[in-house]
């Protein structure tokens, strides 16, 4: 079994500038380029939603959602 959760970049990291207390919630601002641009670059060529057996929407984490 493999779970993948996922959410939208702008989301991610709004939830990281919260977790590490540094940073720009914005994912257009500069300095988040390379962690807006990894995720980007991971789900392209990983591909974790398709090689997954399960795959949670985390979008609302008060609600998430099994989509498979």
């Amino acid at each position: 079994m493999v779970a993948v959760a996922r959410g939208r970049p702008a989301t991610s990291l709004r939830r990281c500038v919260l977790r590490d207390g540094t940073g720009s919630p914005d994912p257009t601002d500069p300095a988040d380029h390379r962690y807006v641009e990894g995720q980007r670059l991971y789900v392209r060529d990983a591909r974790p939603y398709e090689a997954a057996t399960h795959v949670v929407d985390n979008e609302d984490l008060d609600a998430p959602t099994l989509l498979r």
